[in-house]
């Protein structure tokens, strides 16, 4: 119960005032999930430079955008890519949830397993295979 809930509970105030507040809506984002190509190209691009710890540290450990080193980055969701690298190279969804510091197995797969044409394709190779035997 909120404060004014109880304040007008308890006759402290004569009427909630938030009552007539709506609540504005909040529009899901979808993020915008690193290639392995993608990340590979940008490694290429930094490398030798003072970028390249931090990015290989946020591709490869799922930090977020400023939990290396406080950078702020604009546009660059790197805890995106690698979630969607472990799921792609068969990390076990327990161990990708873990790593990436959610609660539940749940959240991973919900903000997380975004379905990359690569694996989408390697499904289809493998159930291809099956057909031929």
């Amino acid at each position: 119960m909120s404060i004014l809930k109880d304040a007008t509970k308890n006759d402290l105030i004569e009427r909630n005032i938030m009552d007539r507040v709506t609540a504005p809506k909040v529009k899901e984002k979808t993020p915008y999930v690193y290639s392995q190509n993608n990340f590979t190209d940008l490694l290429n691009v930094v490398s030798g430079t003072d970028d390249e710890v931090p990015i290989l540290l946020a591709g490869l450990l799922g930090l977020r955008r400023g939990e290396v080193f406080g950078l702020k980055w604009e546009n660059i969701n790197f805890r995106h890519f690698n979630a969607s690298m472990m799921l792609k190279y068969g990390i076990d969804v327990k161990v990708a949830a873990e790593r990436l510091g959610h609660s539940t197995t749940q959240t991973t797969h919900k903000n997380y397993q975004h379905v990359l044409k690569d694996i989408d394709i390697e499904a289809a190779n493998k159930l291809n295979n099956l057909l031929e035997k």
